[in-house]
């Protein structure tokens, strides 16, 4: 995250890729942006909705928001497409292909905004897949 941050897009794309093919959440929605931006990879909508729908997974209302706000300007085949990237990527990154769990937790003592906690569990080892760098790859 922290390469991010400062705008060091090859490294926080190497850090983050690392772990979002492994299910972590967090790092699917981050990859989705840098995606969607073109940030150190080609811009891609397919690619950042396939990012960000298996993200949603873990249940961040916002996430969940920003997928369906995008996904509902796009036409009927463009949702087609969408489903099959985004079926593609739960199957291969997703957290029953890849043995991860969220909770729900309060984001700080007092707050109400919960925020999803996601953590890969010990146990078998699950197949990782290489990152798409362009659609159909």
């Amino acid at each position: 995250m922290r390469h991010y941050e400062r705008g060091d897009f090859a490294n926080a794309f190497d850090d983050l890729s690392h772990t979002a093919v492994r299910g972590l959440k967090r790092s699917q929605y981050m990859l989705s942006f840098m995606f969607m931006k073109g940030q150190h990879v080609n811009k891609s909508t397919l690619l950042a909705l396939g990012w960000l729908g298996v993200a949603k997974e873990s249940g961040e209302r916002e996430w969940v928001e920003q997928f369906d706000k995008i996904y509902a300007v796009l036409t009927p085949q463009q949702q087609q497409i969408v489903d099959s990237k985004v079926q593609q990527y739960v199957d291969w990154y997703g957290m029953a292909a890849q043995n991860v769990q969220c909770s729900k937790r309060h984001s700080t003592v007092g707050s109400r905004r919960r925020q999803a906690t996601c953590l890969k569990v010990e146990g078998e080892r699950y197949e990782i897949h290489p990152i798409e760098l362009t659609p159909g790859q």
